[in-house]
């Protein structure tokens, strides 16, 4: 029986190590965890996570305004990545992915 105290736990690790700027083995050492444990987390909560992309669609209106069409339902957040960048959206917060998403497409777009 797994305690739920424990996945927490490993879940706040496995988080903790996506913004970490050292190695794994230094991560592993800091944290007093072994490198196949690190792993074996990593992969079930990944299989938990069960990642689907979902296309946003962006339509340019005559007032210059970008509207967002979100067909995403079941989804908590949203993850935007750019190199090593990475943002995370509420996905209820369609308002703010619209800024982000019309910012990107003045910088980003030809």
């Amino acid at each position: 029986m797994v305690k739920k105290g424990t996945d927490v736990k490993w879940r706040e690790l496995v988080e903790k190590f996506s913004s970490y700027e050292g190695t794994l083995d230094s991560f592993c050492k800091e944290n007093s965890i072994s490198r196949s444990q690190f792993y074996y987390y990593r992969k079930k909560f990944e299989k938990e996570n069960n990642t689907t992309f979902q296309a946003i669609a962006l339509e340019n209106n005559n007032t210059n305004i970008l509207t967002v069409t979100n067909n995403i339902k079941s989804a908590t957040e949203i993850k935007i990545e750019i190199g090593k960048a990475k943002i995370f959206i509420p996905a209820n917060e369609i308002a703010l992915l619209s800024n982000i998403l019309r910012e990107f497409s003045k910088t980003c777009l030809i």
